[in-house]
């Protein structure tokens, strides 16, 4: 994120002024903060064997499986996910789409996401870029264009900055 200092702020029960800062841009792809990822899964292998299974399972009899992962802020959601997609090894191939907390008809949101993710479209790209992209990827100019140009115009959903 890009921060700049405001002129700082009174603030009830504070004897001086308190230093504050506006938020310029949020960039995209941050997870915000940094942690540790070099520690030892702990206290959730019975999970992870079970996504695990799960993933085989698709594999085997080559059918879409789902696993919803719920849980408090902290417990290790994000965690499992990663430990599950570090375990997978090639051909593997994973793209990421998440759910926006707020708004409204955003419904399909992570689905553009993914889609932007899988064709390696980038926020700064042009459409006629982004479009070649995800001929690429679709190898099909018929779904190329449903992707994106959903109504008619010649850009592709953008992702947030």
């Amino acid at each position: 994120m890009t921060v700049s200092p405001v002129e700082p702020l009174e603030l009830k029960g504070k004897a001086e002024r308190v230093p504050a800062y506006r938020l310029d841009q949020v960039h995209a792809n941050v997870d915000g903060l940094a942690r540790r990822q070099d520690s030892p899964l702990v206290g959730r292998v019975v999970e992870l064997n079970q996504l695990k299974a799960l993933f085989d399972e698709a594999i085997e009899q080559r059918v879409p499986r789902m696993a919803t992962i719920i849980g408090e802020a902290g417990v290790g959601k994000t965690r499992l996910t990663r430990e599950l997609v570090g375990s997978l090894g090639e051909p593997t191939v994973v793209v990421r789409g998440r759910c926006l907390p707020y708004g409204d008809g955003i419904t399909f949101w992570p689905v553009a996401e993914a889609i932007l993710d899988a064709a390696s479209i980038a926020t700064d790209d042009p459409g006629e870029v982004g479009l070649a992209k995800l001929q690429a990827l679709t190898d099909d100019r018929e779904v190329t264009l449903r992707l994106g140009c959903p109504h008619g115009d010649a850009s592709l959903p953008r992702r947030a900055s």
